[in-house]
């Protein structure tokens, strides 16, 4: 609920994150575990501008964050900047965290700045048990806090390949050159020589051995392998493969190859993202936690608007109470690994060629490959889909949306109705239920009423029963009906049971038998039979 170390204000229960790399905190000695340790440290440098307005100094504060450095770290930090090489002045700004223990019941928060306390106050966390601080590591270390890198174990080799290859050039370089042996009485001769192909080359009669090439030494072939071997343990080291640099191996074109492929080349980093999301799932929960701290008491509700992907944003109205103590997140290894599209698309066709087109729709295909730009591509293949997802989003934001003649029903409801049984729809408020189902109910009329209409031209003509209309549904198939007598009309013995249940259940009445007869003649008139 504090400000941020930006000086940016914040709303209540609003939380700020802030990334810190190991050179920028420090906690308890000797802790196992840092989450749990009693106490840590954070160090920031800003300029000295930015900590006078802060934390409301008389004067600004020394500029020892940039003071004490060496020449070699002061040229370390100017060497990124293109045609400054001047050191950017800036202040060392320490903030302790201590929380709650026997020796101090409240817990504290102190910012120090050129050693003196610029602000100090308790606690403010919910949470007790643990720092406000999360520390993701790559690789585990159980004697430890801090971590490990696979580049601990790679760095020896990459040290051995720069040693092979360096030796392999200086041979190259010194041994590498044939040389022509001559007597030294036929130096006249070997300075008339050209470059021409075929060019006679006299010697002189007296010589025992004619010139010659000599030839350079030859490496041992350990020594030729040796950079590859390296390589190839390097390789396995970093998990960098074929697959890696886009080269699929031979003979592997199934969707589950390349993707146990995939998986096995990302194996090094499988340690990191297991660490990575927990890491995520445990800053989530401690801001759950404070948001719901901070806003539980309020009396009025907050809003937010949540983005989704290829959707309306949704307008949620809350507060702490809303949340009944559920701030624990999860969050799944599968949303940050990475995935390779090749493998992704080769999966879905095997799915498709499985279970077959009805079961893997269109915009299944599409969720299963992953592809991108995939909303536009369902708006092509399936755009009813499309606009039924599209006012399930409006549904979240309270609007209700108009069914339309040429909305296909049937897809409609299906979407509607899955929709129905998300988290999203049991958070919405009972109005805004009771207008998702009227919605839906509405979807039924149209159907209904277009059944309605069919059967009717069907019973006419069946060849009228197959004209397109207006409405873009699924064309009936024509019905053998008896004509008994002429065109059948509601409540007559010829008209469908269907049809009329149909418009009974809408609550409409079926159309009078001379109004029926105008329809159907309208009807001929317009397909030329009339």
């Amino acid at each position: 609920a504090a400000d941020d170390t930006q000086g940016s204000p914040t709303q209540k229960g609003d939380t700020y994150e802030e990334w810190l790399n190991i050179t920028q905190f420090v906690v308890q000695p000797g802790v196992r575990d840092p989450e749990k340790a009693m106490w840590w440290i954070k160090a920031v440098a800003l300029p000295p501008d930015e900590v006078k307005e802060m934390y409301d100094l008389d004067e600004l504060p020394p500029t020892d964050a940039t003071d004490a450095l060496t020449p070699f770290h002061q040229k370390l930090m100017a060497f990124d900047r293109v045609g400054d090489s001047e050191v950017i002045k800036l202040t060392s700004v320490l903030t302790y965290y201590e929380r709650p223990n026997e020796d101090c019941e409240k817990g504290r928060v102190i910012v120090v700045v050129d050693s003196k306390v610029v602000e100090e106050m308790d606690w403010p966390y919910p949470f007790k048990d643990r720092l406000n601080l999360v520390v993701v590591r790559e690789t585990l270390r159980e004697n430890r806090w801090t971590g490990d890198t696979v580049l601990t174990a790679a760095r020896p080799l990459q040290t051995l390949l720069n040693v092979s290859w360096s030796s392999i050039a200086e041979h190259m370089k010194l041994a590498g050159n044939a040389r022509l042996m001559m007597p030294f009485s036929s130096i006249e001769m070997m300075e008339e020589l050209t470059d021409y192909a075929g060019e006679v080359v006299p010697y002189n009669d007296g010589m025992q051995v004619k010139p010659d090439y000599l030839s350079p030494p030859q490496m041992p072939g350990w020594w030729i392998q040796q950079p590859a071997m390296v390589k190839e343990e390097l390789d396995d080291i970093m998990g960098v493969h074929d697959i890696s640099r886009g080269a699929a191996p031979a003979n592997i074109e199934s969707g589950f190859g390349l993707t146990i492929l995939a998986e096995k080349d990302n194996t090094p980093i499988n340690r990191m993202t297991r660490e990575t999301a927990q890491g995520f799932g445990r800053l989530m929960t401690m801001c759950l936690q404070i948001i719901e701290h901070e806003t539980k008491n309020l009396k009025t509700s907050r809003r937010s608007t949540v983005s989704i992907p290829g959707n309306a944003p949704l307008d949620i109205q809350w507060n702490g109470k809303d949340f009944r103590g559920q701030t624990t997140a999860l969050v799944p290894e599968d949303a940050i690994m990475p995935r390779s599209r090749a493998a992704q698309m080769e999966f879905a066709k095997d799915m498709l060629q499985t279970y077959g087109p009805e079961a893997i729709p269109p915009e299944a295909f599409i969720a299963l490959a992953e592809v991108p730009n995939g909303r536009d591509i369902l708006t092509v293949t399936s755009p009813d889909t499309d606009r039924a997802r599209r006012e399930n989003s409006h549904f979240g934001l309270g609007r209700q949306s108009i069914p339309q003649p040429f909305d296909d029903h049937a897809i409609h409801i299906s979407e509607h109705n899955k929709f129905r049984k998300t988290v999203d729809w049991e958070m919405l408020s009972e109005e805004d239920k009771q207008m998702v189902d009227e919605h839906i109910k509405a979807h039924e009329q149209l159907a209904a009423e277009e059944t309605g209409r069919a059967r009717l031209r069907s019973n006419t003509d069946p060849a009228l029963g197959m004209a397109p209309t207006a409405e873009e549904g699924p064309a009936l198939e024509p019905l053998d009906l008896p004509m008994a007598g002429g065109p059948a009309s509601p409540g007559t013995p010829g008209w469908p049971v269907a049809a009329q249940n149909a418009l009974d259940g809408m609550g409409m009445p079926g159309p009078t038998p001379d109004e029926a007869a105008s329809e159907i003649m309208q009807l001929m008139s317009q397909m030329g039979q009339v």
